[in-house]
């Protein structure tokens, strides 16, 4: 498994790669909703979601330390 970005609301989902989906016409995520589709409502989702993307971008996780205080292995 592969740690990934994304920004959601109730019905969209955007990943860091692209991605994005409509929550409430497919709740798995098997079809993922073309870049060039221009209909208002994906464009207003990207739109929308992308710049929360781009502030994560600039922001960098924690490094997590590999052992607990008493030596043991933290994973």
């Amino acid at each position: 498994m592969k740690p990934t970005r994304l920004a959601w609301d109730h019905r969209w989902k955007l990943y860091m790669d692209g991605r994005l989906f409509d929550l409430k016409n497919d709740v798995l995520e098997k079809s993922p909703i073309a870049d060039s589709d221009t209909r208002p409502e994906t464009k207003s989702a990207r739109t929308k979601l992308q710049p929360v993307l781009d502030q994560m971008v600039r922001v960098k996780p924690p490094k997590f330390n590999k052992y607990e205080p008493d030596g043991h292995p933290a994973y």
